[in-house]
């Protein structure tokens, strides 16, 4: 395995990992063919390794991915280098964003703006429910269980502000406990 420079290191993590859409995932898979087949910095048991840690390390995976990519790469400062090349760029873009919308809260043209962005997203989340719950939703029984069972726990969420853990394990029971009795097999 070749050593690259701090400086190539960095470059290269921060021109996919800023330039990569589509989530970890993609970019874990885009980096893992520059880090491997294109400049061979990493031996593919390597790779597969940090993507191995990286799925079962708690928070980001891709910021792990990194760390643990550039670790292997450059040790220490690797991996000091790869996370920071890959997050700081949209940190400093969160935080002029962040600035530039408290300094137009006044101002009608910014919270238009805003309103639109949070109406377009809530749009997109809720296009997004209806896909995943789809498959789940057919026949009369099923629909009313997914209405009771998601309608509970938004107001678990909304109203009662109970942890999230919690409204998925009492979800997760309930839903077993009416797979039980049920007969509706979704036809």
């Amino acid at each position: 395995m070749s050593r690259p420079s701090l400086k190539s290191l960095t470059g290269a993590f921060f021109r996919i990992g800023n330039t990569t859409f589509g989530g970890g995932l993609l970019t874990m898979t885009v980096l893992g063919r520059e880090l491997v087949d294109r400049k061979g910095w990493l031996s593919a048991a390597d790779y597969e390794l940090a993507f191995a840690v990286a799925r079962v390390t708690p928070g980001t995976s891709i910021i792990a991915f990194c760390a643990a990519a550039g670790w292997m790469i450059l040790g220490a400062a690797g991996a000091i280098a790869a996370s920071l090349a890959l997050t700081a760029p949209s940190a400093i873009l969160a935080l002029l964003l962040l600035q530039g919308f408290e300094s137009g809260a006044q101002h009608p043209f910014v919270m238009s703006a805003l309103g639109a962005t949070v109406a377009a997203v809530s749009g997109m989340m809720g296009a997004t429910v209806l896909v995943i719950v789809r498959p789940f939703s057919k026949g009369f029984v099923r629909i009313l269980r997914t209405l009771l069972i998601g309608g509970g726990a938004f107001l678990a969420s909304w109203k009662f502000n109970y942890s999230p853990v919690a409204i998925i394990a009492v979800s997760t029971l309930a839903g077993l406990i009416w797979g039980q009795f049920s007969k509706d097999d979704g036809k």
